[in-house]
C-alpha cells in the first residue's frame, strides 16, 4: 500500500497517531440535513401540494429508494472524527 515510501508506515502507526491526536474511527450518524434553507424549502413544498387531487398524486413515480449492491454491506458510513464532531454535517450521512 505504501511502498512508493521512502521509510513505510505501519496502519498500527496511524491508527496510534491518529488516536493520540483524539480521532477515532466512528459510523457516521444518519440523520437527514435541517438547515434552516432546508427547512423552509420542505415547508414550502408541503404548502404548494396541500389541496393536490388524488389525480394529481397519481401522476407522481414514488420511490422506496432501494439500493443495489454486487457485494454484501452494511450500509454503514464510517468516518474519522474526535467526539464532539458528531453532528458535523461533514461527518454524517445526510438523507434529503
Amino acid at each position: 500500500m505504501n511502498s512508493h515510501l521512502q521509510d513505510p508506515v505501519s496502519s498500527k502507526t496511524v491508527k496510534r497517531e491518529l488516536h493520540a491526536a483524539n480521532i477515532y474511527g466512528r459510523v457516521a450518524i444518519r440523520k437527514p440535513l435541517v438547515t434552516p434553507t432546508n427547512a423552509f424549502k420542505w415547508l414550502q413544498w408541503c404548502r404548494d401540494h396541500k389541496c393536490w387531487s388524488p389525480q394529481q398524486w397519481q401522476q407522481v413515480i414514488w420511490s422506496d429508494e432501494s439500493s443495489f449492491t454486487l457485494f454484501q454491506t452494511t450500509g454503514r458510513v464510517h468516518v474519522w472524527r474526535t467526539p464532539k464532531e458528531a453532528f458535523n454535517p461533514l461527518n454524517a450521512s445526510c438523507r434529503l
